[in-house]
């Protein structure tokens, strides 16, 4: 009996790390089409003429949702801040970009959600 509990302990623990697993891929599914979703983006606004993409299928529940990037002057410019007070608000947390190198970029959706919850912590 004792041997018995022990695989069957064996297999939900085995069990428990697949499914860790699988969580952690589908978070970086997602993040992988989110970026995708921004490079198509970011080809259709480009000056070639030549680029003619339908984007059909890429349907989501999330479709309303703009995947262009941000940088520090589009930041600065939505929130009317100096780029001192912009830095100040990153060294201090309460501005969270996504880092490529040293650039800093935000996608719309986590600028908002940033913005919500430093209002809602009464930070800005």
């Amino acid at each position: 009996m004792k041997n018995w509990m022990q695989n069957m302990l064996k297999v939900i623990l085995d069990i428990y790390v697949l499914l860790t697993q699988l969580n952690t891929l589908n978070d970086q599914l997602q993040r992988m089409d989110i970026h995708l979703r921004s490079i198509v983006e970011a080809m259709k606004k480009s000056d070639k003429s030549d680029f003619s993409y339908n984007d059909s299928n890429l349907t989501s529940s999330n479709s309303n949702v703009d995947f262009s990037l941000l940088d520090i002057k589009d930041v600065v410019k939505i929130l009317n801040i100096s780029t001192t007070t912009y830095y100040r608000l990153v060294r201090q947390g309460e501005l969270v970009p996504r880092r490529k190198g040293k650039r800093h970029y935000y996608y719309h959706e986590d600028l908002s959600k940033q913005l919500n919850q430093s209002k809602r912590k009464g930070r800005i």
